[in-house]
């Protein structure tokens, strides 16, 4: 909102099921404009460097010799937990913390995998089924039932304290708390998106 009447703007967001370009369109976008001597402004929401794709666009920049700055902020899943009042870690009882794709592009085919068509989880889940620690999946509210089936086959408690948190840090955050193993059945009477 605060950006000058006199710069152009080119939307190129992502929402679920919906991006408005692919990948390889913009990194060209940004060659193209960076090419024509302007400053460039890529503004991401979350992280750029956490299933952001913040790198495929640097290696892109790179190859054509253009420089950039990365300004960081508070990583998403630590900043997100933060502002729902939950520890990342917390002295005790996690140590550790673990952030694992909520879906990807790549089909699994490792353990623990399923043979489903549209299987878009990472592999793993006997190795994170077992991860002392705050597991945070990111982008993981559409495979949730799959997430949470795949945790407990593997050996992860259903008792295992448990929350949803959608909207980190924007003013329609919500957050809701319960075990793993009632995690789907929640987001539903919440109504998550």
């Amino acid at each position: 909102n605060m950006v000058p009447e006199t710069c152009e703007k080119i939307y190129v967001g992502k929402v679920p099921g919906n991006h408005s370009m692919a990948q390889d369109e913009i990194n060209q976008v940004l060659v193209r404009h960076a090419l024509k001597g302007k400053m460039i402004v890529r503004l991401k929401g979350g992280d750029p460097f956490v299933f952001g794709r913040g790198g495929e666009e640097i290696l892109e920049l790179e190859k054509h010799g253009i420089p950039y700055e990365v300004v960081s902020g508070v990583t998403s899943p630590v900043a997100a937990l933060a502002h729902a009042g939950i520890p990342i870690t917390h002295r005790g009882i996690g140590q550790s913390f673990h952030v694992i794709t909520g879906h990807t592009a790549i089909k699994s085919k490792g353990i623990g995998a399923l043979e489903a068509e549209d299987d878009t989880l990472t592999d793993g889940f006997a190795e994170y089924a077992k991860l002392q620690g705050t597991l945070v999946f990111l982008m993981g509210l559409k495979n949730l039932d799959l997430i949470v089936e795949r945790l407990i086959k593997n050996g992860k408690d259903a008792k295992t304290p448990a929350a949803i948190v959608t909207d980190g840090t924007l003013p329609s955050m919500k957050c809701v708390r319960g075990t793993l193993g009632v995690l789907p059945q929640l987001a539903k009477e919440h109504g998550l998106k």
